[in-house]
């Protein structure tokens, strides 16, 4: 703790030695011992108005300030503390303290410790004035800044100028990191935000891209917030909208769509008919912009136990040149030819969507 100091200057440059007036005093700024050359902080109270008890704390000495200054917060000219009384104080009326500092670049707020509740809180915004040379802060009596809480025509306050190192708080709401939403009930991105030390500058905003024109895709969502020190934080989440998919249709039964353990069987050397029809969104049909892509059929191992019949046509379907369903009225429709040296084996065969989705199944061929 340092003393009042008696300051033979003019801190706050009204021409009159700070020393010779009851309501203002000059003390050195934290880390400064004093004496020519030292930084000063001069607090000054209304006319009319005593200063006493005037010191600057050290927010680090725990022996003074028991809880550090919340996350992001940091007091250039140290902690105030101070008591104001005199004929000018009415009970229950504001007083404007004024606190002249050489600097006041990022200074965003004033910071108050109430030693009785060790705990911080932050003057609002509509009660602290920054200017180039100095800081005004409105204090009330028995109310918002008064440590002791009566109306009795005395202000009490341990309190300083602060910076905000810290950005804001910010989440994307609304749709979540990594999920999957069908088209027509996907939720809209929002956010939220908060900045416990300056507070935040504006609500924060969401921002959407990708997908495609049919509303389907790889979407990402980002949150933007800015508090009134100029901090800004982002925030993302990721996430996909894709149509609504009910299996592909028969013959090639997707059997997993009806916890079937069996796979479709089709003759080697025949033509397989793979089609599907996209479900219904608020009750209307919809297609994808771009044709569905024909997924290269993957061989996944030999014949199962296990497989139900599938029709197939022997004709000698498309050539090996088409790589995607043709539409036929609302159902998509692929024509597979498959060769008969492939006779014994399990393949995995499907369709990728405009959407980024591919949904397989696997058929035997015997």
């Amino acid at each position: 703790v340092e003393a009042a100091a008696p300051n033979n200057g003019d801190g706050n440059g009204d021409g009159v030695q700070d020393s010779a007036q009851a309501n203002v005093t000059s003390l050195p700024a934290l880390g400064s011992a004093g004496g020519a050359g030292s930084e000063y902080v001069t607090v000054e109270s209304p006319p009319d108005t005593t200063l006493s008890s005037v010191a600057v704390l050290d927010p680090a000495d725990t022996a003074v300030v028991a809880v550090p200054p919340p996350s992001g917060v940091t007091l250039p000219t140290g902690l105030v503390s101070l008591v104001l009384s005199g004929a000018g104080v009415g009970v229950g009326s504001d007083q404007t303290v004024t606190i002249f500092t050489p600097d006041t670049s990022g200074v965003v707020g004033y910071a108050k410790y109430d030693p009785a509740t060790t705990s911080w809180t932050l003057l609002p915004g509509d009660r602290v004035a920054i200017f180039a040379d100095r800081v005004e802060i409105r204090l009330t009596d028995g109310g918002v800044g008064d440590d002791d809480g009566l109306a009795n025509g005395t202000i009490s306050d341990p309190g300083g100028i602060f910076t905000d190192t810290a950005a804001p708080v910010v989440a994307v709401t609304g749709v979540v990191e990594g999920r999957k939403y069908v088209i027509g009930s996907a939720p809209t991105p929002s956010c939220t935000a908060s900045d416990a030390a300056s507070g935040l500058a504006g609500a924060c905003t969401v921002s959407v891209t990708g997908g495609n024109a049919n509303g389907v895709g790889a979407f990402t969502a980002t949150a933007t917030a800015t508090d009134k020190a100029g901090n800004t934080a982002t925030k993302v989440a990721h996430y996909k909208v894709v149509y609504p998919w009910e299996g592909f249709s028969s013959p090639s039964v997707d059997p997993c769509r009806r916890d079937c353990p069996l796979v479709p069987v089709a003759k080697a050397g025949s033509t397989v008919e793979v089609s599907f029809t996209l479900g219904r969104v608020n009750g209307r049909s919809i297609q994808p912009r771009s044709a569905p892509s024909w997924v290269v059929p993957t061989i996944v191992g030999p014949l199962t136990s296990g497989h139900r019949s599938t029709s197939t046509s022997p004709g000698p379907g498309p050539g090996p040149t088409i790589t995607t369903y043709r539409l036929d009225g609302k159902t998509w429709r692929y024509s597979w030819k498959t060769g008969k040296t492939l006779a014994g084996s399990t393949w995995q065969i499907g369709t990728t969507l405009d959407d980024g989705e591919t949904h397989v199944i696997s058929i035997e061929l015997r």
